[in-house]
């Protein structure tokens, strides 16, 4: 069950990003965990796609936040990907005979096997987003500044929040990024820092990620 400081950090989100972009037409969440702030992220978009390395997690946030679409994978680190683990909803089941049919949720070996199950119009392209969010995730980065690189490279916006006690190591980090806003988020004696930005990065597609049917 979320707090009420976790409620007022996503309830204010929420208002900046309507405020400085509007309703993003696609919006990428990245370390969505089990998706409580998915959820609201979800409200204010028209497609919400979203990532974790966790693939409990991101069963709990399907289950969640069942409008949205999740992947499991990394995109911030420099060898991630999101081909293996693809989780999309609502896909059909494949037929009886296909490779695809029993292989386990994640199973790396199936989506390469199942690769051609309706590859046009499952295939998901993880680029050109009209806003890219990481919001309480960039502690658990070991390279900040080839991540925010990375968020540049997949859409054309970016935003992120980290918690002010966290303040002095990822101030540093965004120091050299040329901000188009920032702010703060307050609840009792909690604040977060809020940043975004424009891409200055080329978009690089970082997969097509296809549908693991019938999940």
């Amino acid at each position: 069950m979320q707090s009420e400081r976790e409620t007022t950090r996503f309830i204010e989100t929420n208002r900046l990003i309507e405020q400085t972009f509007g309703r993003p037409k696609r919006l990428l969440e990245i370390g969505s965990a089990e998706g409580h702030q998915s959820s609201y992220l979800a409200d204010i978009c028209d497609q919400l796609v979203s990532t974790d390395v966790s693939q409990r997690a991101l069963t709990r946030a399907r289950r969640r936040c069942p409008s949205g679409t999740f992947l499991l994978g990394d995109v911030l680190s420099d060898g991630g990907d999101l081909v293996h683990f693809p989780i999309i909803r609502n896909q059909p089941a494949p037929p009886p005979d296909h490779p695809m049919r029993g292989y386990p949720l994640g199973g790396r070996e199936g989506v390469r096997a199942g690769a051609d199950f309706n590859r046009t119009e499952n295939a998901l392209a993880l680029d050109n987003f009209d806003l890219v969010v990481a919001c309480e995730v960039l502690y658990y980065v070991s390279d900040v500044p080839s991540a925010l690189k990375r968020m540049e490279r997949l859409g054309q916006n970016c935003l992120v929040t980290f918690c002010d006690r966290e303040s002095q190591a990822m101030l540093e980090h965004m120091r050299p990024v040329p901000l188009a806003g920032k702010d703060l988020i307050r609840h009792g004696e909690t604040s977060w820092h809020v940043m975004w930005w424009q891409s200055r990065e080329p978009f690089t597609k970082v997969a097509d990620c296809v549908a693991s049917p019938g999940l």
